[in-house]
């Protein structure tokens, strides 16, 4: 298998068929592999309760190009007690270990995600838990994955976009990439690990010691899956909070390098900005702070990030929007910049919400036949779907951006 790296609402309606009837005990105990753990306690493995929560598949089915999720258990070998869920758009696996929220703020944060989540699962508690269980911490990854995917398709215009079924395909003589999951040929992929040494082994086996030490972003090319991994052993990402955070900052970038198929990757301020924007309307002060630094609390007030820009702007001290479009790939990018491609999607986000998804088909797609294009070819594509998204050139921009700054960011 060739797996390649890189650096980096609504959703479709989906048709999902069921087994009639629920499974029987002793159907149950050959699906669980006589292992407790694989059983879910909310969905008991019904096919009613499964087709209610929007589920296609718990524990067993294929992962990405030739993986199941059979083969990946034993990768990790014996212990690592991984529990699956497919849903319409994503396969996810997780070792996450049981959580106790200690903090007020994350239980009241949790009170409206547990609403919608009962409204799918009715067995899970009306009330938040103290202690999250890994069953319960699987249907909230699979909530959050589905739910961000909904609000990308939404904020884009791509939730009643008809994608090509298969690659080769066009669709009203246009091309929208190579399969029906936002142009992607299979669904997004996640694996989220407890221990280091489990993804150390993935990283060995599939990414050939590639992606980075806490999380990774990757294409498996065979299948045509984006793929999130990460784990929380001394990663900072053992807080949940810090975790949806880290989750959800990495699938836009899978989000928006998936559409109408990865076959380049948009300039670096992009997916940056966007999805520090997301993760940041999580929680600000627990936001992803850049590939591989999360939140920690030695950083005080380093999560501020509006009056911080105010007064840059206020002392001219701030990179051009001509900077920001040509950042270095993401593993170059530095704090302030993405602080700053923060601020700018903020601005567009806010102020030019409608010239979004003009934007994102102008810098994604087909940009060169049978090819990966240039650079220059996508900083060409870039200024060209700016300005026609946005009325305005990287000056233009940077004269609006700062203004708006001013005007809309506290002083303190």
């Amino acid at each position: 298998m060739i797996l390649t790296g890189r650096s980096a609402a609504r959703a479709a309606a989906v048709a999902v068929f069921f087994a009639v009837g629920p499974l029987s005990a002793q159907e149950k105990e050959k699906e669980s592999g006589g292992e407790d753990f694989r059983l879910d306690p909310y969905t008991k493995h019904e096919a009613a309760a499964l087709a209610k929560a929007g589920y296609v598949a718990l524990n067993e089915f294929k992962f990405a190009d030739e993986l199941t999720t059979k083969d990946i258990e034993k990768t990790l070998g014996d212990g690592v007690e991984m529990i699956w869920v497919e849903t319409a758009h994503f396969r996810i696996g997780s070792s996450l270990p049981e959580y106790e929220i200690v903090e007020r703020e994350e239980k009241d944060r949790l009170n409206a995600e547990f609403e919608r989540l009962k409204a799918r699962i009715p067995a899970i508690p009306a009330k938040v838990p103290r202690k999250l269980d890994p069953w319960l911490r699987l249907h909230m990854t699979a909530q959050r994955c589905e739910e961000l995917y909904a609000e990308f398709a939404s904020l884009f215009a791509l939730d009643h976009v008809k994608w090509p079924t298969g690659p080769g395909q066009t669709v009203a003589g246009q091309y929208r990439g190579e399969g029906p999951f936002l142009g992607m040929t299979n669904k997004f992929t996640v694996l989220l690990f407890e221990k280091e040494s489990s993804y150390g082994r993935i990283r060995e086996q599939y990414l050939a010691g590639g992606g980075g030490t806490s999380s990774t972003r990757q294409l498996f090319v065979k299948s045509g899956s984006m793929f999130f991994a990460a784990h929380l052993e001394g990663s900072n990402l053992d807080q949940d909070t810090v975790l949806q955070c880290s989750l959800t900052y990495n699938l836009v970038f899978n989000l928006i390098d998936g559409t109408k198929y990865y076959t380049h990757s948009v300039p670096t301020w992009i997916p940056v900005g966007l999805g520090h924007a997301f993760a940041r309307r999580i929680s600000p002060k627990f936001n992803y702070f850049t590939d591989d630094r999360a939140y920690s609390s030695d950083d005080k007030d380093q999560w501020d990030w509006p009056p911080r820009i105010q007064a840059r702007v206020k002392n001219q001290v701030w990179p051009s929007a001509a900077k920001i479009f040509a950042l270095p790939d993401v593993t170059q990018v530095e704090y302030v910049d993405h602080m700053m491609a923060w601020s700018r999607m903020d601005f567009l986000l806010r102020e030019n919400a409608a010239g979004l998804p003009v934007f994102l088909d102008g810098v994604k797609g087909r940009l060169a036949q049978g090819r990966t294009p240039t650079p220059e070819e996508v900083a060409t594509a870039h200024a060209a779907a700016f300005h026609k998204a946005f009325g305005m050139d990287a000056a233009g921009f940077d004269a609006a951006w700062s203004a708006w700054v001013l005007k809309t960011y506290p002083k303190k």
